[in-house]
C-alpha cells in the first residue's frame, strides 16, 4: 500500500500567519501572550491572531466568525502550498476533515446574551447556523467547490488527531485522492469563562506556563488555524516532480485510556497501554523524539510524561505549549509541523523556561536540538481519557514511494 504523505501546510497563529514566522516564534524565548480582562472574570492572559486579512478573491469571507476565517485562510494556504488546485474535475475526490474545541465562540456568546439581556425576539436568527462545529467547513466546501466529505469534530485538543485518523483511513480505502485536515479556534469571553472554571488555567497572568517543569502551575491558550493537505506518494509523485513531500504519515491511533477525570493525575497506566498499542501494531523502528501534548497543567504533564516514559523510556519529549500556547483544535497539526520543520532545517524547538522537569523517564529539551531526525511521535491527550498518538517519518531522497 503505498505510504500517506504530508505534501501542504498552512497556518494562522499569534507568532504569524506564514510556516516561516511559526517556526521563528517556537524558537525564540518570547511568549506570544497578552493580558486579557473580562467583566466579573478573573483576569488571565492569551494568545491571539493578529494582521490576519481574508483572501480578497473570497469576499464574503469577511463575514465569517473569526474561527471560519481562520480556517478558510489556513486551507486556502495548504492547497497553494501543496500546489492542489480544486475544480470540477477533482472536487468529489478532496475530503475536508476538521478538529475543534470551541467553534464559533463570539457567534455562541452574542446569541446567548441577547437572549438573556433582551430576549428571544432580538436573537439575530443568521447567527445561529454559525454556532454549529461543521460551520466552518461547510463554508470551506461550498464557497472552494469540494464535494468530498465534509468532517467536523469537536473533541477539545485531541480533535485533530480523530480528523487525521478518519482521513488517512478514507485515503488508504480509496475513498479520496486528497485530505484537506486541520483544526481551527478562536478566543473570546466565553473561552476564558469556561477554562477559568474549570480551573485549566495558570492562575497568575504574570507567571510564565513551562510545560513538564516541576512547578508549572496552568497552561495558556490561543488562538491558531493549521491545515495540512495529506495523499498518497504515489498520487504526488504522479503530480509533482520538483520536491519531495514534508514527511510520511506512517501511523495514527486515537482511542479512550480508560480513566476518569478524577484518576487521571494518579493513574497514567491506561494512556500508555493506549500507546503501546499504537506503536505495537505500528512499522518497527526507534523513535528520535517525541512532540507532547503537555501545556503546563499540572495534573496533565504529569499523567502523560508517566505514561510515555512507560512505553518509550529515555526518548526525548518537548512541547511548544508555554510559548505558543493551547491551540486546542489547531495542536496536533502545529505539533506536526514542528516535526516536520525538524526533518528540514531547523531544530527541534525545545521547552523554554524549563528549571526542573517533573519526570526523569524521558530528558525533557531545553534548548533546540539539532540532528538527522527520521522518525517522531506526536503524542495526544486530555481529560476524561481521550488520547491518541502518530508518528510522522523523515523522507529521504526518491522515498516515500513504498518505504
Amino acid at each position: 500500500m503505498a505510504p500517506i504523505v504530508v505534501t501542504g501546510i498552512g497556518l494562522l497563529c499569534p507568532f504569524g500567519n506564514t510556516v516561516s514566522a511559526f517556526m521563528a516564534g517556537i524558537m525564540g524565548d518570547e511568549p506570544v501572550f497578552k493580558p486579557v480582562s473580562y467583566d466579573h472574570l478573573p483576569d488571565g492572559s492569551a494568545g491571539f491572531i493578529l494582521n490576519h486579512v481574508p483572501r480578497s478573491e473570497f469576499p464574503k469571507m469577511k463575514r465569517l466568525p473569526p474561527v471560519s476565517q481562520y480556517a478558510f485562510s489556513a486551507c486556502l494556504d495548504a492547497l497553494d502550498d501543496a500546489g492542489l488546485a480544486v475544480g470540477p474535475d477533482n472536487g468529489h475526490r478532496i475530503g475536508l476533515f476538521f478538529g475543534t474545541t470551541n467553534g464559533a465562540s463570539h457567534a455562541t456568546q452574542v446569541i446567548y446574551d441577547t437572549l438573556f439581556l433582551k430576549g428571544p425576539r432580538l436573537v439575530e436568527p443568521s447567527l445561529f447556523q454559525e454556532t454549529v462545529f461543521n460551520a466552518s467547513v461547510a463554508h470551506i466546501s461550498i464557497a472552494l467547490g469540494i464535494k468530498g466529505p465534509s468532517f467536523a469534530f469537536p473533541g477539545c485538543i485531541c480533535s485533530g488527531g480523530y480528523a487525521i485518523e478518519t482521513a488517512m483511513m478514507y485515503l488508504q480505502a480509496g475513498l479520496i485522492d486528497y485530505a484537506l485536515v486541520g483544526g481551527a479556534d478562536e478566543y473570546s469571553a466565553l473561552v476564558h469563562q469556561s477554562f477559568s472554571h474549570t480551573r485549566l488555567l495558570a492562575g497568575d497572568p504574570a507567571l510564565r506556563s513551562v510545560p513538564f517543569d516541576r512547578h508549572r502551575h496552568g497552561m495558556r491558550v490561543s488562538e491558531g488555524a493549521a491545515f495540512v493537505v495529506l495523499e498518497k506518494a504515489t498520487t504526488f509523485y504522479t503530480r509533482v516532480t520538483t520536491r519531495l513531500p514534508y514527511a510520511i504519515l506512517e501511523s495514527v491511533q486515537t482511542g479512550q485510556d480508560g480513566t476518569t477525570t478524577l484518576e487521571a493525575h494518579i493513574n497514567p497506566k491506561g494512556l500508555a497501554l493506549q500507546l503501546a498499542h499504537h506503536l505495537g501494531h505500528a512499522p518497527a523502528g526507534p523513535l528520535d523524539a517525541v512532540v507532547a501534548s503537555a501545556s503546563g497543567h499540572p495534573a496533565l504533564d504529569q499523567f502523560e510524561a508517566e505514561a510515555v516514559g512507560a512505553v518509550c523510556p529515555g526518548v526525548p519529549m518537548t512541547s511548544i505549549k508555554g510559548t505558543l500556547g493551547e491551540t486546542q483544535g489547531a495542536s496536533v497539526v502545529f505539533n506536526m509541523v514542528v516535526a516536520m520543520g525538524a526533518f528540514s532545517t531547523h531544530p527541534l524547538a525545545p521547552v523554554y523556561g524549563l528549571s526542573t522537569p517533573c519526570h526523569d523517564q524521558n530528558p525533557i529539551i531545553d534548548r533546540p536540538l539539532a540532528m538527522v531526525f527520521r522518525r517522531i511521535l506526536i503524542h495526544f491527550c486530555f481529560f476524561g481519557g481521550i488520547c491518541g498518538s502518530l508518528i510522522l517519518k523523515r523522507v529521504t531522497e526518491g522515498g516515500g514511494h513504498d518505504t
